[in-house]
């Protein structure tokens, strides 16, 4: 899956319906509050649930909302208020279960723009089709969300902490000022950081991330923590410990010169989960003995040579790089026109200590150093890094989980735009989205 479970910050809401309902209801109203949705929405529900006994005040129940959810369960007397919600329900139910979503449309894996719609049915794409009518917004561009192939949100505590500092003194572990600031933390002060990064991430396009979470078991748990009520999969890479994996969907070792791993990637391939590490960030000497523990997933390649290359093709591995972070930390440029030669390359923000993890700043950065066609970059983005751990999304077609991102292509900043996968690639910023479905 490529969405986490959605809750609410709408509380008074779980007062006034049953838990099936309200996970339905919850998806749709967002942030909204139940005297929001009352003043607009659902104006004319308020009336037939007052026609059936109850004011609409209250929509005909008699108890507080703060009577039920301490009961736990629907009040006797609430028919007006079940009615109220029921019928709103009915109305955005279709909203959620079928919806058509019309424009410029980049489908496939080759992102080639058409005019036409997205059907997405039960959180499913069901129909891509191509129109010649343009009942919908003609500027609407939609595209897959993002999937950010490498992250390290542990560090969210201490962003911009590590400016002016080399890969040793920022992230090495064990005793990096990233480690530090971690260990110091207390666990609610960490899966609050945590969770605004992903709220960000989410907010941004993110439909999914693959993050290395440091300090084992507690780690992963604090992650899963984090991501709770949010629409973004974390797809943890545990550390430490073989029993992380009982918590997190792989291991993600820190790369072949810090430890021996033999037996932690051992233990993910009796799993079936993927193992994945870090290779040729500060120089080339770790990534033969990388490739020696067959990884599913190499991060960074900074300095992989054609030997490298070789092996990595022979062994089908695909490669998740960084450059926004490596040029920050001064190790170097990853030579991405020469990895994709050899095997499938995604996009990644690194730590967030270093980077905001924003898959439009990674994009065109990556657009703008290297020599690129804006689609390869997209598909790095997209693509890429939800096939390197087998997540159904990353591409617009049937059959794939509907984790999509509608952007306004007349917006400010996008409107007289020549193409539309240049623009998103190499322009677009968060102030362009309309909508993330995850």
């Amino acid at each position: 899956m490529c969405a986490a479970p959605q809750h609410s910050t709408v509380v008074e809401i779980a007062s006034y319906c049953r838990t099936e309902l309200c996970e339905n209801y919850r998806h749709l109203v967002g942030a909204k509050t139940i005297h929001e949705l009352l003043s607009d929405s659902i104006k004319p529900t308020i009336h037939q649930a007052s026609a059936i006994g109850g004011s609409p005040s209250n929509g005909g129940c008699e108890h507080s909302s703060r009577q039920v959810a301490e009961d736990g369960d629907s009040p006797p007397n609430c028919d007006g208020r079940y009615t109220l919600l029921h019928e709103t329900h009915i109305a955005l139910f279709s909203v959620y279960h079928m919806e058509e979503i019309e424009g410029t449309v980049l489908a496939g894996q080759s992102f080639e723009p058409i005019h036409g719609r997205v059907v997405v049915e039960d959180g499913y794409i069901t129909a891509v089709e191509e129109v010649s009518e343009r009942d919908g917004d003609p500027d609407r561009i939609i595209l897959p969300a993002f999937v950010n192939a490498h992250t390290h949100v542990g560090d969210s505590v201490a962003k911009e902490a590590a400016v002016g500092l080399g890969l040793e003194e920022a992230v090495a572990p064990p005793d990096s000022l990233k480690h530090q600031r971690i260990e110091a933390a207390d666990n609610e002060t960490l899966v609050t950081s945590m969770h605004r990064t992903l709220r960000f991430m989410q907010r941004t396009g993110t439909a999914a991330f693959l993050d290395f979470r440091e300090f084992g078991v507690d780690g992963a748990r604090a992650l899963r923590e984090a991501a709770a009520g949010l629409d973004i999969a974390a797809f943890i890479f545990g550390s430490d410990d073989p029993a992380v994996l009982d918590v997190a969907d792989g291991f993600g070792a820190s790369g072949a010169n810090d430890d021996e791993f033999t037996a932690r990637r051992a233990a993910a391939e009796e799993r079936g989960v993927p193992f994945a590490i870090h290779a040729g960030e500060p120089d080339a000497t770790d990534i033969h003995p990388a490739l020696d523990l067959e990884p599913d997933l190499l991060v960074h390649m900074v300095h992989a040579e054609a030997e490298h290359l070789r092996r990595v093709a022979d062994q089908d591995v695909p490669i998740a790089v960084c450059p926004r972070a490596n040029r920050v930390l001064g190790v170097g440029r990853p030579p991405i026109e020469t990895l994709l030669e050899y095997t499938s390359v995604a996009l990644g923000s690194d730590n967030v200590m270093l980077n905001s993890p924003s898959m439009f700043r990674e994009m065109e950065y990556t657009a703008k150093t290297f020599d690129l066609p804006s689609r390869t970059v997209l598909q790095m983005a997209t693509t890429a890094g939800a096939e390197a751990v087998n997540l159904d999304c990353g591409v617009i077609e049937p059959g794939r989980r509907a984790a999509l991102l509608v952007l306004d292509g007349d917006s400010d900043n996008l409107s007289g735009i020549a193409d539309p996968v240049d623009a998103i690639v190499r322009r677009a910023s968060a102030l362009d989205i309309q909508r993330v479905i995850a």
